[in-house]
């Protein structure tokens, strides 16, 4: 669920611009809050907040204090601050745009588990500024993904692997990760798994669960064997299978329902990147 504000945003000196603001949650992340600031020139009093504060900029800056010290915040960096720390904001002169997200203790914690890091509690961060471009990128990709309402198996997979970057690189906790072996036989099962729920949004919490195994082993195992993610081969057997049913026939809508596509324009744009064509010509070239 998600809600647009249309907003006037005005600091202190500064003249007021037109900006929005769009915030919406996610149920599969224990309420996953985001946050999609465009052009907005609000400032941000003094304030804590009882969850993980990650974010970065899409274009402008942001100015910040937090513990005791002033800090920026522009494109190519991601801001990380803990549960509690006291902090204020506010955007460069022109605005900002930016990308936030406020992740929970519980979550962390959760995420830590499965990362392996040792003792199982989320890290702190020294830093709230991070110097990390491949890490922004990755925050904005993630959010992307998020706000577009992509399947869980994809969104649960590029959460893992930004936290574990950001866990890696940044934070103070220590992780250790169980070896990569190439196991065929457990990718072998996940596929079968996955095979027989086409039509369905299986997460990937669902597949490490019926697979007894760690998600994030899970996925390294994956990529080693079979050379992509459990959601890109997830995506391509749906494609393969799709491609079946319309030469068959099939109609278009029923065929995106059938094979685990949201709609037809989200169906219509996975086939012709994978393919080149649409789902439409692909049919047509059938019917003469």
């Amino acid at each position: 669920m998600s809600a647009i504000l249309d907003t006037h945003d005005q600091c202190s000196g500064q003249s007021a611009k037109t900006g929005w603001a769009q915030f919406w949650v996610d149920r599969h992340f224990h309420d996953l809050e985001y946050m999609h600031s465009m052009d907005r020139q609000h400032c941000f009093g003094p304030h804590t907040h009882d969850t993980f504060v990650l974010g970065s900029v899409e274009r402008g800056g942001l100015t910040y204090h937090s513990r005791g010290c002033q800090a920026s915040l522009a494109s190519g960096q991601v801001l990380a601050i803990n549960p509690g720390d006291l902090h204020d904001c506010r955007p460069a002169e022109g605005g900002a745009s930016y990308r936030m997200l406020y992740p929970s203790d519980h979550m962390m914690e959760e995420v830590a588990g499965t990362l392996g890091i040792r003792g199982g509690r989320p890290p702190r961060f020294v830093t709230s500024t991070l110097d990390d471009p491949e890490l922004a990128v990755r925050v904005c990709r993630l959010h992307r993904l998020s706000q577009a309402g992509v399947g869980r198996l994809t969104s649960e997979g590029e959460m893992l692997d930004m936290l574990r970057l950001l866990f890696s690189r940044h934070g103070d906790a220590i992780i250790v990760e169980d070896r990569v072996t190439g196991d065929h036989r457990l990718v072998r099962h996940a596929c079968a798994y996955l095979e027989e729920h086409l039509d369905r949004d299986v997460s990937l919490s669902e597949l490490s669960e019926q697979l007894a195994v760690n998600q994030f082993r899970l996925i390294r195992e994956f990529r080693k064997v079979a050379g992509l993610t459990p959601h890109a081969y997830l995506t391509n057997r749906r494609l393969g299978h799709a491609k079946k049913a319309l030469a068959q026939g099939r109609g278009l809508a029923q065929t995106a329902v059938d094979f685990g596509f949201w709609d037809q324009s989200h169906f219509h744009r996975w086939f012709k990147r994978a393919f080149g064509i649409t789902p439409k010509a692909y049919q047509d070239a059938y019917r003469t």
